[in-house]
């Protein structure tokens, strides 16, 4: 029996790896000979490698210093997904946050959309990713909304990553997700050995992991180890690194350490020794919290994350939303004095994924048929 022709469409393919592309990749492992179609792709982001195929759109061929720059793209991003040509393939998978949800498909062809999120600066946080939203710059988030609003009825099937999402799916777009996977993609039993010490710090420190984007709110975990003389160390890269470290830097803040990206298997030993993992932004889900989570480590989170809601109440302190600086500080302080304790982990992995993607992808073509 021949194999499926599948298609997996992407926003834009610009990050070195991160929990959505992990998503991707677990979507590949599934789908082994799936192309793989996004708007651009910057050499650093290797994993697309592992596609038989990638297809970019007319984005790619504009200079770097504009793709790097995603709200001068936007406008023409519904217009790259609407050109790509998905004649031929029978079941289109769109892992979005924005556009490439968007893709145009034909009545035959099965289309579900993984939707990380409503698109954030259309909708749930415009001000904190557009400053005085007038004039031309107010006339296009309007023509951006309503092409987005069309684009979330294309899918045939909406699957949430969250409750959240999946609420937030229904108060935007006015549409009911069809189901929640929660995007447990985390290795299965490869926990790495307490005893083993190969990182360079050893004594109790906080710790930040994920992208550096302003709603994480990493600059006031910062603030406060900074004053308070607290040890972090922060785990990745993104548009605020560079005030991260000219803020670290101008205050002589040598216990707290900006260590870009890290391999995986680094990670995990900085997780299972840090006195707990902060995240105190609203994450759509938050894949490391739940890593976080199977190293046996605390996690100081945004009560209502994604990820969140997989976590029991002794496996997470969670914040104040409404006063979030003096309650993050407050619940620092507490974990500080208190020390490393033994968190139980949730029993989540890869393999739940995998698992309940396939049951849901063969009932939707089931019903497709």
């Amino acid at each position: 029996m021949p194999q499926k022709k599948v298609a997996i469409i992407y926003d834009w393919a610009d990050t070195r790896y991160g929990g959505a592309e992990k998503v991707l990749l677990t979507l590949q492992q599934i789908y082994p000979q799936a192309t793989l179609f996004t708007s651009f792709v910057e050499p650093h982001a290797v994993w697309t490698q592992k596609f038989k195929q990638v297809k970019t759109s007319f984005l790619q061929h504009w200079p770097k210093f504009i793709r790097r720059h995603k709200k001068w793209l936007a406008v023409f991003l519904p217009l790259a997904f609407e050109q790509f040509d998905l004649t031929g393939f029978e079941l289109i998978i769109s892992v979005t946050s924005f556009a490439a949800k968007g893709v145009l498909t034909k009545d035959n062809q099965l289309h579900i959309c993984y939707l990380l999120t409503p698109t954030r600066f259309l909708y749930s946080h415009t001000h904190e990713y557009v400053h005085q939203a007038r004039g031309i710059r107010k006339l296009l988030l309007n023509y951006l909304r309503r092409w987005d609003q069309v684009a979330a009825t294309r899918p045939d099937y909406l699957i949430a990553i969250s409750q959240l999402v999946a609420s937030r799916t229904e108060h935007y777009y006015g549409r009911k997700c069809a189901a929640v996977i929660y995007p447990t993609i985390i290795d299965d039993d490869k926990n790495i050995d307490k005893k083993e010490k190969n990182i360079d710090i050893d004594h109790k420190f906080f710790l930040c992991v994920g992208r550096l984007t302003p709603y994480k709110h990493i600059h006031q975990v910062v603030d406060i180890c900074g004053r308070r003389q607290w040890p972090l160390v922060i785990i990745g890269s993104g548009v605020q690194k560079q005030i991260l470290t000219k803020s670290i830097d101008s205050h002589g803040w040598s216990h707290i350490k900006l260590l870009g990206n890290l391999d995986d298997e680094s990670i995990k030993k900085y997780y299972q020794q840090a006195l707990a993992l902060v995240a105190p932004g609203l994450e759509d889900f938050g894949i490391n919290i739940l890593e976080a989570n199977q190293a046996g480590t605390l996690v100081i989170t945004h009560p209502d994350s994604g990820a969140r809601e997989l976590l029991t109440s002794n496996m997470a302190r969670d914040l104040d939303s409404q006063q979030l600086s003096v309650s993050l500080e407050t619940v620092m302080a507490r974990v500080y004095d208190q020390g490393k304790t033994l968190i139980p982990s949730q029993k989540l992995s890869r393999s739940d994924f995998v698992r309940l993607w396939r049951e849901k992808v063969m009932t939707y073509e089931k019903m497709f048929v």
